[in-house]
């Protein structure tokens, strides 16, 4: 069966107007997460930059697009983060793994495989906000995303 029906049932083919999309029955449904659901850890401030991480149980990847949009759309302090969502996920059913380092180069790598990976951390969602204070704080950044992770799954009794 086609995902799409006609609006202009009758006419031939031909002389169809515009599409209607039907949503597919094997649409996964996902979860709505509420503050309830965050695991956070503590902000961490370096040299005026601000570190906050937030955890959340996932089953699959696609549940993080709409997580991610309501983390960000419900908290206006995280949306005026200059790198609002640095993400590291891991599942076990399917087996999968991934990041995003949201500007912050190689803070998503570093937080999968020196976190979540080293922990054997699974169908977890970390995710860390950075508000950028003003002067660069150099690798030691790299630093502060990890212990804030740890901290957001120690929280979530993960570590």
């Amino acid at each position: 069966m086609s995902r799409y029906s006609h609006c202009c049932l009758g006419l031939p083919k031909a002389f169809i107007c515009r599409f209607q999309r039907i949503p597919s029955p094997f649409s996964v449904q996902n979860v709505r997460f509420t503050s309830t659901n965050w695991n956070e850890s503590s902000i961490i401030t370096d040299r005026k930059s601000k570190f906050q991480a937030r955890s959340v149980a996932i089953t699959n990847s696609s549940q993080i697009p709409d997580i991610l949009t309501q983390l960000v759309s419900g908290n206006k302090h995280i949306a005026k983060a200059s790198h609002p969502h640095i993400i590291a996920w891991r599942t076990s059913d399917p087996v999968a793994q991934g990041f995003k380092d949201n500007g912050e180069k190689g803070a998503g790598y570093r937080l999968l495989e020196q976190v979540l990976e080293r922990h054997n951390v699974v169908d977890m969602l970390v995710i860390v906000t950075r508000w950028y204070g003003g002067s660069p704080i150099g690798s030691s950044r790299f630093r502060h995303i990890n212990n804030s992770a740890l901290e957001s799954l120690r929280n979530a009794n993960r570590v």
